[in-house]
């Protein structure tokens, strides 16, 4: 088993073990399917956060936005373990700041 920093991944069947926990992108319908890996395209995008395609490992932009996701998850991680926050409560909250960074502008200006 491979840890992709989101999720489980099996080389010796080419498969991972849990869906995607980014929902995807309505207006990038390969986003949607949570099983894909880069939306299907490996060659021309890598995943350095385990949330997002970016066109690769160096994008300033996507580094940054990645380095405040981070951030904000984990401040959302510590109102939850103190108990300022129920779970579910933070996960929506990072569902929603994962959205604002990055939904709108995966299908404009990443697309395949």
């Amino acid at each position: 088993m491979l840890y992709l920093r989101a999720r489980y991944y099996n080389p010796a069947d080419g498969r991972f073990l849990s869906r995607d926990t980014w929902g995807g992108n309505y207006n990038s319908p390969q986003s949607l399917n949570r099983w894909n890996y880069t939306q299907s395209n490996p060659i021309n995008y890598t995943d350095p956060s385990g949330f997002i395609p970016c066109p690769n490992d160096n994008d300033p932009e996507c580094i940054s936005k990645v380095r405040e996701l981070k951030t904000e998850a984990k401040r959302i991680k510590e109102e939850v373990t103190e108990g300022n926050l129920l779970p579910v409560e933070g996960f929506a909250q990072f569902l929603d700041l994962t959205m604002l960074k990055f939904d709108n502008e995966i299908g404009s200006t990443r697309e395949i």
